[in-house]
Parts: C-alpha cells; structure tokens; sequence
C-alpha cells in the first residue's frame, strides 16, 4: 500500500503538474475533477470538497457537500498528455458523505464492502477482463458504420488496418501507465476489437476496467475514431460483452481446482458457479444495464440467453476453462463493458459467496431477462443482490433505469418507420374514362 509521503515524492520527482480525481457515478460514468498538484497535496488529508447534488445518484440536497478521497494506489501518469510537457496524472477516489463516512452510493465503497466479506473467510478472489468495443468513424454513431476498409473478423491479421494502429497504441498507452496486457486482437464483427488484462485483486480489476475504458476512447479519439463499448452497435452482428475470468484464492492456491473431480472442479468451485446461476437473473439488470444490451443477449450470436455453464460452449452463461492448477477459472460471459464495474463485481462475487456460504449444489436453468424492465423487475425481487447494492444505490440505479427504459418504450425507430410508415399503399390506378 503506497503512502502519503511516497505519492508526494513521485509527484514531485516527475514534475506533475496537474492531477485528474477520478470516480463514477451509479450508472458507472466516470466524472473527474482535475487540480493542480499543489492544491491537492494540501487537501489529502482531509479529502477534496466537491458537490455531490448534481451527480447521478448523488442529487439530494443533504448530499450537495461530498468529500473524496483518493487512493493512492491507484496513481497513473497519464502518457498522452505527458507528450505536451504539461504532465498530468490521474487518482481514482472513494467517495465520503462526511470526512470519516463513506458515502452509501458509492459504488467502489459497495465492491470493497464484499471484498472484505471474502477476506475475512481467507478467500482472494482475482478478475481478468476481456474488454471488446467497436471503432467507428467519428461523426457516424447513429448510422453505426464500420471503418470501412476493416472487413477483418476473429483473429485475422489486419496488415493495412488503421483499427490495428489504434489498438496497438492503447495497448502502449496501457503499458506506459503499468497496466500488463494480456493479448489483443481483432474481434468477430468488422470493427470488433478486443483487449484482455491481467488478473488482478477485485478491486484493482475493477479499477483496470474503468482506466482501460478511458484510454480506449481517449486514443481512438486522437486517431480520428470513436470507440463504443456499445453492447450491439450494428444489426446482425456479434456484440460486445465484458467476459470477466475469476479465481479464487486461499493460501496461496486456486480453490477452484481439485484434480480429483469431473472436470478438475472442486466442490467450492461448483458452489460458486450455483451461486451465480442462481441470482444471475437477479444481477442482469446490473450487469447489462442498457435497453440496448439486450439485443445483444440473443441466440446465434454467442452470447447466453438461460442460466447454463460448460467447460466450451460460448453461448453459456459460465464457461469453465480447461487450463490446470492456479490457472483455473470460471468465466462470466454475459456481462457488458456499459456496465459499472464496481456495482457488477459486487453482485457478482455476493452471488458466488452465497452459493459456497449454503453450499449450493444445484440451480434450475432459468431464462435471463429479454428486456430491461423484465431485468428490473428481476433485480427488485433478488434479496441477496438487493442486501449488497443497499437500498440507496438500489433505488436510485433502478428509478434511473426505468425511466431510461420508458423513454425508449415511447421513441419511434427507423425500423418502424421503414416497416410501417407506407403500410397498405395501393399501386396507382388508371381512370379508363
């Protein structure tokens, strides 16, 4: 754990100049309040005053005054703006509704609260994400066109494509700023890309996720593109998930793995995957979180549509991987990278914790949700992921969504304008007189 004293070194051993304080809200946007390096170091202490009314999820007047407070560990020198001379580096927050309490809608304060429930049975859990997004041209979002000399798909290797440059640079930004990358490549659908990082401790995952999805849009958009992590951009091609690779640890070794069970599971494992199975139709509305995620989650396009698992079907909702010993893991595929990290994690893990906690040997397959407001409904009835979000994020995430889900209800889309908008029009008639 890095100190104050240590920060206040590097900072002034770089020369930083300014410092960007990063947090999301409830729906998982990133806000920032940037200030000089000065200033901060003479508020660490006490934290940094921000009002909190005009945040999403944050907007009642008592919570007006907010306070946050940076992790050090989490100081990243951000490399693009290094380049200019003016070198500016980057804390992500907690946020505090006094200077000694965290406030109850945070989302990094809710993760951390089911981290230590882990820590406190001994168990370490660890994340690797696969974060897959689209590049488009800048300006072509509604008509969500694809770079138009990328017809690449699944691994192919793009000689001349520009989508090829933009990924390699973030995977250098990426390493610039500490972060190792597992792999990149080309995705299923043109345009598709994908960016694995390395397993880390939840909380430090989560915190990957967020950094990552900011470099992405931050250096697509140096090149001229826009980068979505839109779950289903483009009709008729695969979308983009966030698939998040967990093992969990104890002593220093895998507790998923027993060489001795079918498929190498331990029993611990196989509670853990109930777990999930069970409250995943609970937690969907969290972990996809978009009207639009949900024409993603459809069959043929190797994404789950019922609460199955397998050792190798892409279309299941868990996949157990067949790799040995500290390397076993169990891969959730039908989040979204829309989704807020914190808020899904924590789901995530209480789900998993509750199915080893009743040892949980059994779930029915269920359907997930195909919409929103069904995802809502789900998530209200689901008493477990409700006790770990609280009833203030819990509330505020899920009026925040079903307002979102009425307005779209009551929009009117191309599709139904092209399908009904010249209904019954009758060919032209000839008066024979």
């Amino acid at each position: 754990m890095m100190k104050k004293e240590e920060l206040l070194k590097i900072i002034n051993k770089l020369n930083i100049k300014f410092i960007r304080l990063q947090f999301t809200d409830i729906l998982g946007k990133i806000k920032n309040l940037a200030l000089p390096a000065k200033n901060l170091i003479n508020n660490l202490d006490d934290g940094i005053v921000f009002d909190g009314s005009a945040i999403d999820g944050f907007a009642r007047l008592k919570e007006k005054k907010m306070y946050l407070k940076p992790d050090y560990n989490t100081f990243k020198v951000l490399p693009w703006r290094s380049k200019r001379g003016d070198r500016v580096a980057r804390l992500i927050c907690d946020v505090y509704a006094t200077e000694k309490q965290p406030f109850a809608g945070g989302p990094r304060n809710t993760l951390k609260k089911v981290r230590s429930r882990f820590e406190e049975l001994g168990y370490t859990m660890f994340v690797g994400p696969e974060i897959e997004f689209f590049l488009f041209k800048n300006g072509n979002a509604r008509a969500a066109e694809t770079l138009s000399y990328d017809s690449n798909s699944y691994f192919d290797l793009e000689t001349t494509s520009k989508g090829r440059e933009v990924r390699k640079e973030i995977v250098l930004v990426l390493n610039q700023m500490g972060f190792k990358v597992k792999e990149t490549h080309h995705e299923v659908a043109p345009g598709q890309h994908e960016i694995s990082l390395q397993d880390q401790g939840v909380l430090a995952a989560a915190d990957d996720i967020v950094t990552a999805k900011f470099v992405i849009k931050s250096v697509a958009d140096q090149y001229g593109l826009q980068a979505t992590f839109m779950p289903k951009p483009v009709y008729g091609k695969t979308g983009s998930g966030l698939h998040l690779q967990q093992s969990l640890f104890k002593n220093g070794k895998n507790v998923f793995w027993d060489e001795r069970q079918s498929l190498n599971l331990s029993k611990i494992a196989k509670c853990y995957i109930n777990g999930l199975l069970e409250h995943a139709v609970g937690f969907t509305a969290i972990t996809n979180p978009t009207v639009n995620s949900y024409k993603r989650l459809v069959a043929g396009y190797e994404a789950p549509v019922s609460t199955t698992w397998s050792s190798g079907s892409r279309n299941s909702l868990l996949r157990v991987t067949t790799t040995a010993g500290e390397n076993k893991k169990i891969e959730l595929r039908n989040v979204d990278a829309i989704a807020n990290p914190y808020l899904a994690l924590a789901s995530i893990l209480q789900a998993g914790l509750d199915g080893i906690k009743k040892e949980r040997e059994t779930s029915l397959v269920k359907q997930l949700p195909q919409d929103l407001n069904t995802a809502l409904e789900e998530l209200k009835k689901d008493e477990v992921i409700q006790t770990v979000l609280g009833k203030y994020i819990s509330d505020k995430f899920i009026t925040a969504k079903k307002i979102e889900s009425d307005v779209y209800q009551t929009q009117i889309h191309d599709w139904e304008l092209k399908r009904y908008l010249d209904m019954f029009r009758q060919n032209k008639i000839i008066d024979p007189i």
